[in-house]
């Protein structure tokens, strides 16, 4: 099996035709501190492997570590292939417990700010000091060595917090690297082809510039899902399950509402019936998918097919799931909000829909709340309210990735592979990969979804080619395709 090292300059030369042999992924280290590291852009032109980037931050506030954060992006992306992660290294005295959450906070914030997609924290004993960090993290790397001898330690010794990667061992060996190496598995639900795929580089080896910024006008427009919340100001819950579709009504405090009966109506999109019952985090979902549709607004709001039901708590840590729990709000974010006997605990009493940010406030469009001033749930109406920035029973964002493009495919959404002449035998003929890191896709062209990347010289099953040179292949069984440009059929 071959291995995960992080490294940096301390390594020294590396024999990379060596090392690549042995390794499947490296970890370099970008920055410390305000240095770069004088080996990283070598290592990352020489390595000819997926690579992340670590920078060791030294800062103690949140604004050093901002600063931090920004000149280690300009560092990592000085590489002539962009790192496929970025990860920041919290280890230094300047992180104490009155420090480290806020550092950990600016730090990601700024690295998310600057366009980084996934992003993680490497850290350990000062896990418990990171706060709502943890929520802010796409990748979670801890360290724990148990006897530390170069082999990967018994279960006892792994980690106690979740983790995507653990570094097991700062005694490792790699060919061609001389001395101790730090090595890593992977140990969460991620596959490597999480870390490997959807890098910057990979996509711009398969697609022209112009196709990435046609791709990039392909997301969901924020905006519609607000007008929706926003044109339903004024409505009134009933008091019983008549005149749904009324603003005014039949207006009572039962908790009947058209936003639940139309969710109710789609089978499986909640564990049970929700008309009768608080209706806040309902009117938001309601809002998704009148905009997106049902597979698009449920993707959106991170929620799994099969979703725990339609309370707050449940939604927030859907999103805390999907790494993407915000502590800075944008527009079209998801609110949520702590009860006023609980705040900085895991209750969560309310939620609503961002429509607006300034420098002072953040403006919202809610159900199930009034017009009085401050939080109110169960208050029977759609609303406008406003909060200071700093309001202490916002309980984060949730924010939808509104830079996807849509789940839904054109159709047909898997398109036949063509028929091999007759008589032609195909049995024996494969597809090898001539490209880097190359993209397979449910359908013969870069507007199909991705399944996954493979490597250079990862050699498939040939079933057909398409007239646009795109090979239809067998991958885990199914039929799948790759680009002609990136990979030649042989045999």
């Amino acid at each position: 099996m071959k291995k995960i090292a992080d490294i940096s300059h301390y390594q020294g030369a590396i024999d990379w035709k060596l090392a690549r042999e042995d390794l499947e992924m490296a970890i370099f280290r970008a920055s410390v501190g305000s240095n770069a590291d004088k080996r990283y852009l070598q290592y990352t032109e020489d390595c000819g492997i997926p690579y992340g980037a670590y920078h060791y931050v030294k800062a103690g506030t949140a604004e050093a570590a901002r600063t931090e954060a920004r000149w280690f992006v300009a560092c990592a992306n000085k590489a002539k292939r962009r790192p496929l992660f970025y990860i920041a290294d919290i280890e230094y005295e300047a992180q104490t417990a009155t420090t480290t959450e806020a550092v950990c906070v600016a730090f990601l914030e700024e690295l998310r700010a600057l366009g980084c997609e996934k992003i993680g924290l490497y850290i350990n004993t000062r896990y418990k000091w990171a706060g709502r960090a943890i929520a802010l993290c796409d990748i979670m790397w801890i360290p724990h060595w148990g006897k530390n001898d170069g082999n990967i330690p018994a279960q006892s010794s792994a980690p106690k917090y979740y983790c995507d990667l653990w570094q097991y061992t700062s005694k490792g060996r790699v060919n061609g690297i001389s001395g101790n190496v730090d090595l890593d598995m992977l140990y969460g639900d991620k596959p490597l082809e999480w870390f490997t795929g959807g890098g910057a580089a990979e996509e711009q080896t398969e697609e022209p510039a112009e196709k990435q910024e046609e791709a990039a006008d392909m997301g969901f427009d924020r905006q519609k899902v607000i007008d929706i919340a926003l044109a339903e100001e004024g409505y009134l819950e009933k008091a019983s399950n008549k005149d749904l579709d009324s603003k005014t009504a039949n207006a009572g405090n039962k908790n009947y509402t058209k936003y639940a009966r139309d969710l109710d109506a789609i089978p499986g999109f909640y564990n049970g019936k929700k008309n009768g019952y608080a209706w806040c985090d309902v009117f938001v979902d309601w809002c998704f998918v009148t905009a997106y549709g049902v597979d698009d607004g449920r993707a959106l709001l991170c929620q799994p097919l099969k979703s725990c039901g339609a309370g707050c708590k449940y939604s927030r840590q859907y999103y805390k799931n999907k790494g993407r729990l915000f502590e800075s709000p944008e527009p079209g974010d998801q609110i949520f909000f702590y009860p006023a006997d609980g705040i900085g605990g895991s209750a969560i009493s309310h939620t609503g829909l961002v429509y607006k940010v300034d420098n002072s406030y953040v403006y919202t469009i809610e159900g199930n709340t009034s017009g009085a001033s401050g939080v109110i749930a169960n208050g029977g109406g759609v609303c406008r309210k406003k909060y200071k920035l700093n309001y202490n029973r916002i309980a984060g964002y949730g924010r939808p990735n509104y830079a996807a493009g849509t789940t839904i495919q054109p159709t047909p959404t898997q398109p036949q592979p063509d028929q091999p002449e007759p008589g032609k035998e195909t049995a024996g003929k494969t597809v090898v990969v001539t490209g880097g890191s190359v993209n397979i896709r449910v359908g013969n062209g870069t507007q199909f979804s991705r399944i996954t990347s493979v490597s250079k010289g990862t050699l498939l099953e040939w079933v057909a080619t398409a007239e646009n040179g795109w090979h239809a292949v067998v991958y885990k069984k199914q039929v799948a395709w790759i680009s002609g440009k990136y990979a030649e059929v042989r045999g």
